[in-house]
């Protein structure tokens, strides 16, 4: 989903949620909960500063997305372009409901079936697999030394039947700044700030 801070700043923010709704409960879910993710973006106060350090707007970005989170939020992740801001910066991805942690990570296990990796500048994402297909994901990921590929990515994620999968990288970052990808049912959608 497009949103703006307070300074009209762009942000994409992207979740994994809970596929046990049924269609009607799935229609009233996702509308509250663009609400409050839009009503807490929109409330980021970016002002009253020169620059901020990237730590801090990872931060602030992360706690006003986990607000919104309610439990069928498995996952989510954003991105924020703030111009002037050097980095990399403007990105988050986690789970929701764990505590805020800015650190690379190889593969931790958020949820059931649900996999986090990140990296410094960008990508971080997240799989929902079993651990077998993490493996084989893992071993492509270290051999092209981070950032994939995306057509060989899409190759991959449909190969090895991975569910679901969300990234976002930096809004400042390195590779492909300001992106969000969705893969879903072997279709990939990768949307730009």
């Amino acid at each position: 989903m497009r949103l703006k801070t307070k300074q009209k700043y762009p942000v994409i923010a992207v979740c994994l949620i809970e596929s046990d709704l049924s269609k009607k409960q799935w229609g009233d879910f996702i509308e509250k909960l663009e609400c409050e993710i839009t009503a807490q973006v929109s409330g980021i106060d970016f002002s009253g500063r020169n620059l901020y350090s990237s730590k801090e707007i990872d931060e602030k970005l992360a706690k006003n997305l986990c607000r919104a989170a309610s439990k069928e939020v498995l996952a989510l992740g954003a991105t924020i372009s703030i111009p002037g801001v050097p980095g990399p910066t403007g990105g988050i991805i986690g789970n929701p409901h764990s505590p805020i942690s800015s650190e690379e990570s190889e593969f931790e296990k958020i949820a059931q079936n649900l996999y986090l990796t990140t990296f410094t500048g960008g990508p971080g994402l997240i799989f929902d697999c079993c651990q077998d297909i993490l493996l084989k994901i893992k071993k492509y990921i270290l051999v092209n030394q981070g950032w994939p590929d995306i057509p060989q990515l899409i190759l991959g994620l449909s190969e090895h039947k991975i569910k679901r999968m969300i990234g976002v990288t930096d809004g400042t970052g390195v590779y492909f700044p300001g992106s969000v990808l969705i893969y879903n049912q072997g279709k990939m959608e990768i949307k730009h700030l």
